[in-house]
């Protein structure tokens, strides 16, 4: 649980220090968006198939944290430093590290 408040502290303080690409339309949207994601994926592979909880099988108010807190700051941070104007080898090795995370957390 330290952890959890730890880690919304540095993103959100990341997120409001970085300096800012998109607009706050944009911004707005890609935290409804990943809230929404969020909340429907967690519902369906937890209330329906009882494949993981954050901290407790079923519902729990912890996991308002996570959706609230990591969800929009981490969402607005990865599509704010993206290199929409790089070349392919950029984007490329964004993808791989993103690939190589995402394999390495279902360990």
């Amino acid at each position: 649980m330290l952890f959890l408040l730890l880690s919304i502290l540095v993103l959100n303080g990341t997120a409001f220090w970085i300096p800012k690409k998109l607009t706050r339309h944009e911004i707005y949207v890609t935290s409804l968006f990943a809230v929404a994601l969020a909340i429907i994926t967690d519902t369906y592979l937890d209330l329906k198939h009882n494949l993981y909880g954050y901290f407790h099988v079923g519902p729990d108010y912890e996991v308002l944290l996570v959706l609230f807190g990591l969800y929009p700051a981490y969402s607005f941070i990865y599509l704010n430093l993206f290199p929409i104007t790089k070349g392919l080898y950029a984007k490329a090795a964004t993808y791989c590290f993103i690939g190589s995370s995402v394999f390495s957390m279902n360990g």
